[in-house]
C-alpha cells in the first residue's frame, strides 16, 4: 500500500512520505531474500485483492508500467500442475515488481539510490534461478538512464549497479546476445548527447562514468570484434572525447545524418529531452554593452580553468578507454589476475650495467644503444624495441620483440618477418579438351589435383627447318682421336652437373622466392651485429615518414631513464585495495580477543573469507599484496579482474618473523605487525556472532589501530540464528571519531552519503551464495568512497599520464630531420 506509491491517506505531520516510502523498501531489503531460502513461497490466489483494488482506483498503472509487470510474470511463469486444484502465485514476482515500479515512480533521491542498490543485491540473489532477470533489469535501468530526468547522484548509482552486473554476463548471454551491444550503443548515444549540449560543468562525472561502463562491458567478452557497427559507433564516441577541446561547445549540437539501415531498433520518440539552454538578454543601450562585453569576458576567463579541468578530465577518460577498446580488437590477452612486475628489456639492461664497468671498478658510459631502443609514441606511450632470435627455422630472418607502456599498463609482443612471394605461378591458357571417362573418373577421385593438372596437355606441330640439316651436330665438330673426344666427355658431365645444380636452385627459389635476390655483403661496410628489426618495425608503421616525425621521440638510454623506466613499472595499473577481516563473538570482544587470542574460528567464516578472494601463496605471488611479505604471511585471500587487484589482511594469518630478519624492525608480535600492515586499510569487514554493542566494538578498533590508521567504514556480517547458517545480516557502521579535525570531518561527509557505495547497505539481509561477491564489491566501492571524501582518490591512468608526461619533458631533444635519420639508420649514438 505504501509502495510502488502511497495510495492510503495518512497524516504526514509527524511522519513525511519519504520517510515512511523509505521504512517501506528497508523492510523489503530483509524479505527479499526468503523465497529462495524457503525453496518457494506461494500464496493463495486474491491475497493482493485490496491492493489491486485500490491499484485500479488509482490507475498508478501506466502503459511503461504494464509492459514492466508482463516482463515479470514472462520471467517467473511456473508450470501449470494437474494436481494443484488451486492456482497459487509466487512471492518473488510481487518483490521484483515492487522495486521495479518504485523505481519508476519515486522521485527522491536518497530512496531512488536505496532501490538501485536493493535491485542489484536481488538480481545477483535470484539470477541462479531466474537467468532472464539480468538482461529484463538491465534494459530497464537503460531505458530510466536515458529519460535523462534523473538526478546526477542517482545516475552515477545506476551506471554502478550497470557495472556490478558485468560479473553476470554469463547469464546475460544466455538469455539474449543484445543486450550488451544496445547497452553499449544507448551509452554511446547518451554520451554525444552530453557532450554536444556542452555543460560539462555539470555533466562530466556522468560522461567518465558512462564511458567506464561502456568499456566494462565491451572489455568482458569478444562479442564486438565481429560487430562493425558497433564498435564504428564506439569508436565515434571515444573520438569525440578524445578531441573535446577542438569543439566549441557554444555552437549548437549538429543533428547527425540518419542511416538508411539500421540495426537497432529507432524509438517512437525522441530518445533525450534536455531543457533548453537560457537565452542571453542582450541590452540596447551601448555602454551597457561594452560593460557586459568587459564582465562576459572576465567572467570566460576566470572560468576557462574549471572548463579546462572538465575537459582534460573527459579527454584524459577516452584516451583511457580508447587504449583499452584497441587492445581489445587486437585481441590482446585479458588480465585477470596478477602480472610478472619483471621486464625483459629491464632485465638485459641490468646485465649491461652491471658489465659497464672498468677494471678500476668505475662506470663506463653508455656507448651504443643497438641491444635496445626506446621511444615516445603521440606522447603517450613508450616503446621499447630489441631483437631477438626468430622461432622460424631460418635463423637470418628478423625478430623483434616490443614493449610498450602507457596508461593501461605493460603489453609485450614479440614479431618474426616473413616474406612472402607476391608474384603468381601464371599458366598459359589452353582451349578445353574433350576428356575421356577415365581421366573424368581419375578427377573425381583425386580430389588433390587441380583443373590444369587434369587436363590433357596438346603437343605443338613442329616441322624441320629448309637448312636444319647444314647445323652440324657435336659429334661431328669433335675429332675422333681419343684426345679429343676425352675431353668433349670431361665437357658433357661438367655441363650435365651444372644443369643439376640449376634445377636445385630452381627448386629452392620456389620454396624461398628471396633467395633469388641475396647478395653477400662485404664485412667492412655491414655490422652483423647491429640491431635491424626495430627499423623495419618503425617502417612498417609508417612512423620513419617525414610527415610523422612529430609522432616519435627517441629516448637515450641513461641511469636516470633506466629508473624512470623502473618507477613506471611500480605505478599500479589497476585500482590496488586491501581490507581488514576480524572475527568476533559479540561487539563486547576487546582489542586482544580480536587479534592475538581470538575464539576457535567458525568453517563458515574460513569459507566466507575464500569466496572474498582465492588463497595465493605471498612468496611467490607476483602482483598486488598490500604491505605483506612472505616473512610474516604464507597465504592470504586476493582477487583480481580487469580493473581491480584485492587482498584481504587477516591477523590471524600472520606470524612474527625470524630472528635474523630486520624487515620489521621492532614489531615482535602480531599487534604490532597487524597495525603496521592494516594501516591503509580504509575498510574493516567483521564476522560477529552476536551484534549486541556492535557500535562500541567498531570505535574499540579505530582507537586501538595506529595513530595514521585510515579506516572509516566498518561493516559487519551477522549470521542469523536458526537459518541453517544461509542468511546473514548486515550492518554498515561508519562512526563519527577520527585522529583529527580532517578525519572526523571525512567521516561525516561519507556518513551523509552512505548510498554512493554499495551495493550493500545497512539492515539487508541477503543469502550465502551471494555474500562473498556481494560484500567484496561493496568492500571496494567503500574504499573509493573513502578516498574520494578525504580527497586522495586518483585514477591509476591518470597517475601512469602523468608520469609519462613528466618523462617527456625531463628527455625532449630538439633534433633536426637529418640527425633523426642518422640517428635511425646509423646504429650510433650522434
Amino acid at each position: 500500500m505504501v509502495l510502488p506509491k502511497l495510495l492510503i491517506v495518512v497524516n504526514t505531520d509527524f511522519v513525511s512520505v519519504e520517510d515512511l516510502r523509505l521504512a517501506a523498501i528497508k523492510v523489503v531489503s530483509t524479505v527479499m531474500c526468503l523465497p529462495n531460502h524457503f525453496d518457494k513461497v506461494e500464496l493463495k490466489p486474491e491475497w493482493d485483492r485490496d491492493l489491486q483494488c485500490a491499484s485500479d482506483s488509482a490507475s498508478i498503472l501506466g502503459e511503461q508500467e504494464q509492459i514492466v509487470t508482463q516482463l515479470i510474470r514472462v520471467l517467473y511463469a511456473d508450470q501449470p500442475h494437474d494436481d494443484v486444484e488451486r492456482p497459487f502465485t509466487c512471492l518473488k514476482f510481487y518483490i521484483l515488481e515492487v522495486l521495479l515500479m518504485s523505481l519508476r515512480t519515486e522521485t527522491s533521491s536518497y530512496n531512488m539510490r536505496y532501490l538501485l542498490h536493493l535491485i542489484n543485491v536481488y538480481v545477483v540473489e535470484d539470477v541462479p534461478f531466474c537467468p532472464g532477470l539480468v538482461g529484463t533489469v538491465v534494459k530497464l535501468i537503460e531505458e530510466k538512464i536515458l529519460t535523462m530526468q534523473m538526478p546526477a547522484d542517482v545516475t552515477l548509482v545506476a551506471f554502478d549497479v550497470l557495472i556490478d552486473f558485468v560479473d553476470l554476463y554469463d547469464y546475460v548471454k544466455r538469455d539474449s546476445k543484445n543486450v550488451a551491444r544496445e547497452l553499449v550503443l544507448a551509452l554511446s548515444r547518451y554520451v554525444d548527447t552530453l557532450i554536444n549540449a556542452g555543460k560539462l560543468s555539470h555533466s562530466y562525472p556522468l560522461i567518465v562514468q558512462a564511458y567506464d561502463c561502456m568499456m566494462k562491458w565491451i572489455l568482458t567478452s569478444q562479442w564486438i570484434i565481429d560487430d562493425r557497427d558497433c564498435y564504428k559507433a564506439v569508436i565515434s564516441t571515444l573520438s569525440r572525447g578524445i578531441t573535446i577541446f577542438d569543439r566549441d561547445t557554444d555552437q549548437p549540437p549538429e543533428t547527425p545524418q540518419e542511416k538508411k539501415k539500421r540495426r537497432d531498433p529507432m524509438p517512437s520518440k525522441p530518445l533525450f529531452q534536455l531543457p533548453p539552454r537560457p537565452s542571453v538578454k542582450m541590452s540596447t543601450s551601448s555602454g551597457n554593452n561594452s560593460g557586459g562585453g568587459n564582465t562576459s569576458q572576465s567572467s570566460s576567463r576566470s572560468n576557462s580553468n574549471a572548463v579546462r579541468k572538465e575537459q582534460v578530465a573527459v579527454r584524459m577518460a577516452a584516451e583511457y578507454c580508447m587504449s583499452q577498446f584497441v587492445n581489445q580488437l587486437g585481441r590482446a590477452s585479458p588480465l585477470n589476475g596478477s602480472v610478472n612486475q619483471k621486464a625483459e628489456d629491464l632485465q638485459q639492461l641490468r646485465i649491461r650495467r652491471s658489465q659497464r664497468r672498468s677494471d678500476q671498478g668505475d662506470v663506463l658510459p653508455w656507448e651504443s644503444r643497438d641491444a635496445i631502443r626506446y621511444f615516445l609514441l603521440d606522447k603517450r606511450m613508450i616503446l621499447a624495441v630489441f631483437d631477438i632470435e626468430s622461432q622460424q627455422d631460418e635463423k637470418d630472418v628478423p625478430a623483434v620483440k616490443f614493449i610498450i607502456r602507457d596508461t593501461t599498463g605493460r603489453h609485450i609482443w614479440s614479431i618474426d618477418a616473413q616474406y612472402k612471394d607476391e608474384q603468381k605461378q601464371t599458366h598459359p591458357s589452353s582451349p578445353p579438351q574433350q576428356q575421356s571417362p577415365k581421366m573424368t573418373h581419375e578427377r573425381n577421385i583425386v580430389g588433390s589435383k587441380s583443373l590444369t593438372d587434369s587436363l590433357q596437355v596438346s603437343e605443338a606441330p613442329t616441322a624441320d627447318a629448309a637448312n636444319s640439316d647444314a647445323i652440324p651436330s657435336i659429334d661431328d665438330l669433335v675429332s675422333v682421336d681419343p684426345a679429343s673426344w676425352s675431353q668433349w666427355e670431361f665437357v658433357k658431365s661438367m655441363a650435365e652437373c651444372e644443369q643439376e645444380e640449376e634445377n636445385e636452385t630452381l627448386d629452392r627459389i620456389h620454396k624461398r622466392p628471396l633467395d633469388r635476390f641475396m647478395i653477400s655483403p662485404t664485412a667492412a661496410n655491414v655490422n652483423t651485429e647491429s640491431a635491424r628489426g626495430f627499423r623495419l618495425l618503425l617502417s612498417e608503421l609508417g612512423l620513419l615518414l617525414p610527415k610523422n616525425r612529430s609522432r616519435i621521440t627517441p629516448l637515450r638510454i641513461t641511469d636516470s631513464l633506466i629508473t624512470e623506466i623502473e618507477t613506471l613499472d611500480m605505478l599500479n595499473d589497476r585500482d590496488c585495495i586491501s581490507i581488514t577481516a576480524y572475527y568476533a563473538s559479540s561487539g563486547n570482544t576487546t582489542w586482544e580477543d580480536l587479534v592475538e587470542t581470538p575464539p576457535p574460528l567458525s568453517p563458515q567464516f574460513l569459507q566466507f573469507l575464500n569466496c572474498l578472494g582465492w588463497p595465493i601463496q605471498v612468496e611467490s605471488h607476483t602482483g598486488f599484496k598490500g604491505k605483506l611479505d612472505s616473512s610474516i604471511c604464507k597465504t592470504i585471500p586476493y582477487y583480481a579482474d580487469r580493473n581491480v587487484e584485492f587482498v584481504v589482511n587477516v591477523p590471524y594469518f600472520l606470524h612474527t618473523p625470524p630472528n635474523d630478519d630486520n624487515t620489521w624492525g621492532s614489531a615482535s608480535n602480531i599487534t604490532k605487525i597487524h597495525r603496521m600492515v592494516s594501516a591503509d586499510d580504509h575498510v574493516c569487514v567483521i564476522w560477529i556472532e552476536d551484534l549486541d554493542n556492535y557500535t562500541a566494538l567498531a570505535k574499540r578498533i579505530k582507537a586501538s589501530n595506529s595513530s595514521n590508521a585510515k579506516s572509516m567504514v566498518y561493516i559487519f556480517i551477522n549470521p542469523l540464528r536458526n537459518s541453517a547458517n544461509s542468511l546473514y545480516w548486515i550492518r554498515v557502521h561508519i562512526p563519527l571519531i577520527g585522529n583529527n579535525a580532517t578525519s572526523v570531518v571525512s567521516s561525516q561527509r561519507l556518513n551523509d552519503n552512505a548510498l554512493i557505495f554499495g551495493p550493500l547497505a545497512d539492515g539487508m539481509i541477503v543469502s550465502r551464495h551471494a555474500l562473498g561477491s556481494m560484500v567484496r564489491n561493496t568492500a571496494i566501492s567503500a574504499h573509493q568512497a573513502c578516498r574520494v571524501v578525504t580527497d586522495t582518490y586518483t585514477r591509476p591512468y591518470v597517475v601512469r599520464k602523468q608520469f609519462i608526461e613528466e618523462m617527456l619533458h625531463r628527455h625532449r631533444s630538439k633534433m633536426q630531420l637529418s640527425e633523426f635519420y642518422a640517428e635511425m639508420f646509423s646504429g650510433k649514438d650522434t
